[in-house]
């Protein structure tokens, strides 16, 4: 679980030198904080995620919708049959989804606000247990240098931004963590990061090294110097050790400090905990919907593919389904650009774009190639997928996230069933990632008459929060919750 903190009235301002971009450090034990890392453009930092909602009502529509017809753009191709488009099984009838299935993400271009507080890394809470850690090290590099955000970063910032941003995560994690790691195990997951990224593909391609393994051999015996040196102290020596590493990455292997300050910034992370990581903070204009009741896009939930990205989900009303896109369906190339091999975020960033700008989607239904032409606009997001009543008046309600209008969503759907003659429900959050921890409350104080809902607890007693049921008639019918790994 995780708690947003938000700075205190008498907070320090930031000095002129950091001024722009805003970064965010997700902490484990129930810690979440932001930090401000800044550059040439005078942009204000964002401590917390805002939301431009419409107060206006809307028609909201719920249950399974009639699949859209098979669009007539599709011709045969006589490259090849391409496999069978995967099919998800249906909920509840059928067998829990796979607790290795690869999470999808709606991707749009939220208007205007901030990245989600989330981790971009590997999202199943107890996977990295059971993956040896230089294949964790290889999995994490090829997200993280995948993902544009991080690249626009590391070419961003200056030597001296990238020493500031490593000094103030020291300061995040010394003061709120709960268990803050030492400063040695930090600088050698650091060192065992870039050594890693030597062998990484994404991070040789972010950095420009890609076909060259001269410019890294002696960088190479630098880090494993590192990784073998004796322990950091402190402070003051694992600072010296970030100086010494930028200046031996710039002689030997012409990297950018900016690529070790980062290095440093997430081995810090990553010695803590398998919740604890660093995201970057997007543009005012980047991929963020998981939490937001709308969005500007196209409305496709996509997953990554061997030959592209696969459709998920077309969201009803957008243009994608409009267009005829189904789940299944393949996304080979974006505006002409191939897709396969690149991570997700690599696929959103070329997806995504401003309200009335079009794009060209190159996709394929089993033989069949297609160019599909759409225009970004808004598309509204729903966190209730599925309202249904099954035989004995069992009431299910499918919820996908705890996002901002799940509360009023679920509200709906619940009472029109219990206007149905609903005796009994089913609540399925199989696959729903979580979200808002105000959103989960909610939903508990709906079913749970009294007592404590959560608690939190922190190294300061500010983050040490209690929050109890307090609904007056909470709904007293039979209730089942189904759950799986990725709940």
């Amino acid at each position: 679980m995780v708690h947003h903190l938000q700075p205190s009235s008498g907070s320090r301002k930031p000095s002129a030198a950091l001024r722009g971009a805003g970064l965010v450090l997700t902490l484990g034990a129930l810690l979440s904080t932001s930090a401000a890392l800044f550059g040439n453009a005078p942009r204000s930092a964002e401590p917390s995620r805002t939301v431009s909602r419409d107060d206006a009502p809307r028609e909201e529509s719920f249950g399974p919708q009639t699949p859209p017809a098979d669009p007539s753009p599709f011709t045969s191709d006589d490259r090849g049959t391409a496999p069978a488009p995967q099919e998800i099984p249906p909920v509840p009838e059928e067998i829990p989804l796979r607790h290795d299935r690869p999470r999808s993400r709606e991707f749009d271009r939220m208007s205007p606000q901030h990245t989600p507080h989330r981790r971009p890394e590997l999202r199943h809470g107890h996977e990295e247990d059971a993956i040896p850690e230089p294949e964790l090290i290889q999995r994490k590099l090829t997200v993280r240098y995948g993902n544009p955000a991080v690249v626009r970063l590391l070419r961003s910032l200056s030597t001296e931004q990238g020493l500031q941003l490593f000094a103030e995560v020291s300061t995040l994690i010394d003061a709120r963590h709960l268990k803050p790691s030492t400063y040695d195990a930090r600088v050698k997951q650091a060192a065992k990061s870039m050594l890693g990224a030597l062998d990484n593909r994404a991070f040789l391609r972010a950095n420009g090294l890609e076909g060259d393994p001269s410019r890294t051999a002696a960088f190479r015996s630098d880090i494993e110097q590192l990784a073998s040196s004796r322990p950091i102290s402190g402070r003051d020596e694992a600072y010296q050790a970030l100086r010494w590493t930028m200046r031996v990455a710039e002689q030997h292997a012409g990297l950018r400090s900016s690529t070790i300050a980062l290095e440093y910034v997430y081995g810090s992370t990553d010695s803590l905990d398998k919740y604890s990581g660093f995201v970057p903070a997007l543009d005012r204009a980047s991929p963020s919907v998981e939490l937001e009741d709308h969005i500007v896009g196209v409305g496709v939930e996509i997953k990554p593919d061997e030959k592209g990205m696969l459709v998920v989900n077309a969201l009803s009303g957008g243009p994608a389904a409009e267009a005829g896109l189904l789940k299944g369906d393949l996304i080979e190339s974006v505006n002409g650009q191939p897709v396969a091999g690149e991570t997700l975020e690599a696929a959103v960033n070329l997806i995504t774009g401003p309200p009335g700008s079009r794009v060209t989607l190159g996709v394929r239904r089993e033989e069949k190639v297609a160019d599909i032409p759409l225009v970004r606009r808004r598309v509204e997001v729903h966190s209730v997928s599925e309202v249904k009543m099954l035989d004995q008046n069992v009431g299910y309600i499918k919820l996908d996230k705890f996002a901002q209008n799940s509360s009023e969503e679920f509200d709906k759907a619940l009472w029109g069933l219990y206007r149905d003659g609903m005796k009994s429900l089913v609540v399925d959050v199989r696959g729903n990632p979580g979200g808002l921890l105000t959103t989960a409350i909610q939903m508990c104080n709906k079913f749970v008459p009294s007592g404590t809902l959560v608690s939190t607890r922190g190294r300061d007693t500010a983050d040490n929060t209690v929050e109890y049921a307090n609904r007056q008639h909470a709904w007293k019918v039979p209730l089942v919750v189904l759950v799986d790994g990725n709940s």
